[in-house]
C-alpha cells in the first residue's frame, strides 16, 4: 500500500515516512487474513427433543425436553441449552376448567459477546481492520500479542483476536423459568369466568477474565489482569381476570368481554469487578487487590381495564370492537393512562344471494378496521429527575453530595399510533388457492424521541413526546395447493410494498440528525421518508489543483481527496453538517417471502426464500478499513486508488493520507441493500410405519443456505434487528458489521 502525503502548497504528492513494507506489502513475509482466522469454518450443530403426549376425557397433559448444542461462526465460540415444558389441563366437571403450563430453560455460552462494544473491542471489527503483516503466532509458537502496536509512527495499536477468543474468559449462564395457571368457570350458560396467573423469572451471569498477556486498544502487554462478574435478575409476573358472556342466538353469534390486566416487571443488577490479580491462574474477582461494585434496582407496572364485543350474522356479517384503558409507570403523573379503541368489521360477499354462483369462486370476504395502539418502549423512569452522586468542597474538604442527573418531564405519555386496515380474502377453486390483500394506513403522534433542550437547562437532551409519522402501503399474499397423482405442491409467495414519511418533528423545528460525523448520519426531515442517510455527496476525485481552485473546496482539500457538493451553496466546503446532503434512503421499496413444498410418497423437499429490493445500507466500517492514511489494514480493492493524475486508478478510492474528508459520512459509504436469500432448504423422507411403531423421520436440512447480494458485508439485513423504540426506528440502515451469518446444515 503506497502512502501518500502533501507538501504545503498542496501540489506534489510525496512518500511519507513510514515503514518501507506498509508502502509495499508485497515485501513483507506475512499476509494474514485475519478475519479468515477468527471464523469456524465447520461450526457443529446438535439438536435433540423428545414429547411425550397423554389425554382422556378429562385431563390431557404433553411433556418435552430438549438439548441444544451449538459451535459458533467464530473460534472458540458456543451455546449450549436444556430446555423442557410440561401442560397439564384438567377439566373435572363440566363448569370448571383448569391447567398449569411450565417450561424452563438452563443455558450456557462461551465468547458469546465477540461483537459487543464500540470501537477497539469488537472483535469482528478489529480482525478487519487488523494489519496483515503481522503473524498470529511468533517463532516460538506463543501468540503475537500486541498488533500493530510494535512498529514505529504507527497510531494504533490491537489485541491479537485469535487470541482473545482463546484466552479471554467471557461465560454467561442464563436459567429462567415461565408458569402460566388458569381457571375457567361457567357458572350459567353462556357466561365464563377466567383468571389466568402467569409469571416469569429470568437469572442471568456474566463472567469475564482477561488475562496479563492479551494487549489492551493502544496498550501494550502486560497488562494488569482484570476480572468482572455481573449479575441480572427480571421478575415479570401478572394476573388477568376476564369475564365473557357468549348467549346462544341461533344465527346470531355474540361474545362480550370485559375484564381487568395487571402485570410488573422488576430487575435488578449487580456487578463486581477486579483488577490486579495475583496471577493469570485466579480469575474470580475475590481474589483482586482493587475490587468495585455496583447494584441497581427498576421496575415498571402496567394495568388496563378492556371491553370486548365480537359479532356475527351467519358468518355474513362480522363486527368486533374493543377498548381499553391502560396505564403505565413509565410515564409522567400527569399522562399515565390511554385510551385505545379498535372496531373491524367483515362482509362475506360471496354469501349474498345478489352474488353469482360460479364454479371456481369459494368464498370472497371484504373486510376493514380502526384502531388505536399505543407504545411505551422508553426507560424505567424516564419522566422524573434522577439524582447522580456529585462530591463538593467545603472548607477545603472533600464532602459527597448529589445533584440532578437527568430532566424531568412529568407531562410524559403515551406514543400512539392510528392504523386504518382495508382488506379482501379470497379463495378458489375448492380450497385450492387462498388470496389477500390489504391497503394499511398509520399516523403515530407523540412519538417518544430524544430532542436537544437549551442549554441553560443543564442537559443535553430529554426524551419528549414529539413528532408525527406516516406510514402506508400495500400486502399482498397468495397460496396454491394441490395433488397431482402421488405428487403434493403446495407453495406461498407475499409481498409488502410500504412507504413512510415524516409530517412533523418538533413545532418549528423540521428536522432530526442522528448518528455520528464519523461512522454516518441519519435525518428524519418533515415531508421525508424516515432516518435518510445524509452525509456529504461524493462528486468524484481531485485530479488536479485547477480542479479545486475551480469548484468549491475546504482548504484541506488536495489533489486525490474527494469532491463533495456545495450543499448549502456558499462556495465553501464546511468540515461540518452544513454541506451535507441526504445521500441515500435505507427503506425498500417492497420485501417478499416465497415458500413452497413438494411431496412424492414419502419423500418431500421444502423451500424458503425472501428478499429485499430498493433500500441502501451504510457500511460504517469502511471509514477504517477503506482509509490510505496508515493505520488499519484496507479492503484488497483499494489497492486501485488514485495514484497520481496519470494513475488515477477506478475512481472509487481517493489516495490522500489526510485526515480530513476521509472518515465524515458521505455517499462513498453507501451499497445497495437488494438481496435474495435462500433462508432454508430442506429434504424429508418419513419412515414407513410398522404395528405399534411411533412415527419416525430422517432429514437433511440447510439453514441460510445461499444468500445473492452485491453488499460487501456480512447480512445485508441490517434493520431485522431494529426495536420499536422509536430511537430506534429514526436510525435504521446503519451496518456496524454484524456478526457473520453461519450456514447450518443438521
Amino acid at each position: 500500500m503506497d502512502k501518500y502525503k502533501y507538501d504545503n502548497n498542496g501540489q506534489e504528492p510525496a512518500l511519507d515516512l513510514i515503514d518501507e513494507d506498509y508502502r509495499h506489502p508485497e515485501q513483507t513475509a506475512f499476509s494474514t487474513d485475519w478475519f479468515k482466522e477468527i471464523l469456524n469454518q465447520n461450526a457443529v450443530f446438535n439438536d435433540y427433543n423428545i414429547s411425550l403426549t397423554n389425554g382422556s376425557e378429562k385431563s390431557s397433559s404433553y411433556i418435552s425436553i430438549a438439548y441444544l448444542s451449538q459451535q459458533g461462526s467464530l473460534i472458540n465460540t458456543n451455546f449450549n441449552r436444556v430446555n423442557a415444558r410440561a401442560n397439564l389441563d384438567a377439566r373435572p366437571n363440566k363448569i370448571v376448567n383448569m391447567g398449569l403450563h411450565l417450561s424452563g430453560a438452563y443455558s450456557w455460552a462461551k465468547n458469546a459477546d465477540a461483537i459487543a462494544g464500540g470501537f477497539g473491542n469488537n472483535i469482528v471489527d478489529q480482525a478487519l481492520m487488523m494489519d496483515p503483516r503481522e503473524p498470529v503466532y511468533n517463532d516460538d509458537g506463543t501468540f503475537n500479542n500486541y498488533i500493530g502496536g510494535k512498529r514505529p509512527g504507527t497510531i494504533f495499536g490491537f489485541p491479537n483476536p485469535v487470541q482473545r477468543l482463546m484466552q479471554e474468559q467471557h461465560k454467561q449462564f442464563i436459567s429462567n423459568l415461565t408458569a402460566n395457571a388458569y381457571i375457567d368457570i361457567k357458572p350459567i350458560k353462556g357466561v365464563t369466568i377466567r383468571t389466568n396467573l402467569n409469571g416469569m423469572i429470568n437469572d442471568t451471569r456474566n463472567h469475564d477474565f482477561t488475562p496479563s498477556g492479551i494487549a489492551g486498544f493502544n496498550a501494550a502487554p502486560p497488562r494488569q489482569t482484570s476480572g468482572g462478574e455481573y449479575f441480572y435478575n427480571n421478575m415479570n409476573y401478572g394476573m388477568d381476570n376476564l369475564i365473557t358472556y357468549a348467549p346462544d342466538l341461533k344465527d346470531h353469534k355474540l361474545e362480550v368481554t370485559v375484564g381487568h390486566i395487571f402485570q410488573k416487571n422488576s430487575t435488578n443488577t449487580g456487578s463486581a469487578t477486579g483488577s490486579q490479580f495475583p496471577d493469570d491462574l485466579v480469575e474470580y474477582v475475590v481474589a483482586a487487590n482493587q475490587r468495585d461494585g455496583l447494584a441497581g434496582l427498576s421496575a415498571f407496572t402496567i394495568e388496563s381495564f378492556l371491553s370486548r364485543i365480537n359479532y356475527s350474522y351467519k358468518g355474513k356479517y362480522l363486527l368486533t370492537a374493543a377498548f381499553n384503558r391502560e396505564a403505565s409507570s413509565r410515564f409522567g403523573s400527569n399522562n399515565r393512562w390511554g385510551s385505545f379503541p379498535s372496531a373491524s368489521v367483515g362482509w362475506r360477499v360471496s354469501q349474498e344471494s345478489f352474488f353469482p354462483k360460479t364454479s371456481w369462486l369459494d368464498d370472497l370476504k371484504l373486510r376493514a378496521s380502526v384502531g388505536i395502539t399505543g407504545n411505551n418502549n422508553i426507560g424505567d423512569y424516564t419522566s422524573q429527575a434522577g439524582i447522580a452522586p456529585s462530591n463538593y468542597v467545603i472548607n477545603g474538604q472533600v464532602v459527597p453530595g448529589a445533584t440532578v442527573g437527568s430532566f424531568p418531564n412529568t407531562n410524559l405519555g403515551w406514543e400512539q399510533s392510528k392504523q386504518v386496515d382495508i382488506g379482501l380474502d379470497l379463495t378458489a377453486l375448492q380450497g385450492k388457492i387462498n388470496f389477500t390483500a390489504e391497503y394499511y394506513h398509520k399516523l403515530t403522534t407523540n412519538m417518544l424521541l430524544q430532542v436537544e433542550v437549551p442549554v441553560v437547562a443543564g442537559f443535553n437532551s430529554v426524551i419528549s413526546n414529539v413528532g408525527k409519522l406516516q406510514n402506508k402501503g400495500f400486502e399482498f399474499g397468495i397460496n396454491y395447493r394441490d395433488n397431482y397423482g402421488a405428487v403434493r405442491l403446495s407453495t406461498g409467495f407475499n409481498i409488502a410494498f410500504n412507504r413512510n414519511k415524516v409530517l412533523e418533528i418538533d413545532g418549528d423545528r423540521d428536522a432530526l440528525l442522528t448518528g455520528e460525523f464519523y461512522g454516518g448520519h441519519n435525518i428524519s426531515k418533515v415531508g421525508q421518508p424516515i432516518g435518510m442517510f445524509y452525509g456529504y455527496q461524493v462528486l468524484g476525485i481531485y485530479q488536479n489543483q485547477a480542479q479545486i481552485d475551480a469548484t468549491p473546496h475546504n482548504p484541506n482539500h488536495q489533489p486525490g481527496t474527494y469532491q463533495y457538493l456545495d450543499g448549502n451553496g456558499d462556495g465553501v466546503i464546511q468540515y461540518d453538517t452544513q454541506d451535507m446532503v441526504v445521500i441515500g434512503n435505507p427503506n425498500p421499496k417492497f420485501t417478499w417471502g416465497w415458500n413452497w413444498n413438494v411431496g412424492y410418497k414419502n419423500f418431500d423437499l421444502s423451500m424458503l426464500l425472501n428478499g429485499s429490493v430498493g433500500g441502501q445500507i451504510y457500511r460504517a466500517v469502511e471509514m477504517n478499513v477503506a482509509n490510505i492514511d496508515g493505520v488499519f489494514n484496507v479492503l484488497s480493492e483499494v489497492k486501485d486508488r488514485w495514484r497520481s493524475e496519470a494513475n488515477p486508478g477506478a475512481g472509487k478510492w481517493p489516495g490522500s493520507n489526510t485526515y480530513y474528508f476521509t472518515r465524515e459520512s458521505s455517499s462513498k459509504y453507501v451499497y445497495d441493500g437488494d438481496y435474495l436469500w435462500i433462508k432454508n432448504i430442506t429434504l424429508g423422507y418419513t419412515i414407513p410405519r410398522i404395528k405399534n411403531s411411533v412415527d419416525a423421520k430422517i432429514f437433511l436440512s440447510v439453514d441460510n443456505a445461499f444468500l445473492f447480494t452485491n453488499y460487501p458485508g456480512n447480512n445485508p439485513e441490517v434493520n431485522a434487528a431494529r426495536t420499536n423504540n422509536s430511537n430506534d426506528v429514526i436510525s435504521p440502515g446503519r451496518d456496524g458489521e454484524s456478526y457473520p451469518v453461519p450456514r447450518t446444515i443438521s
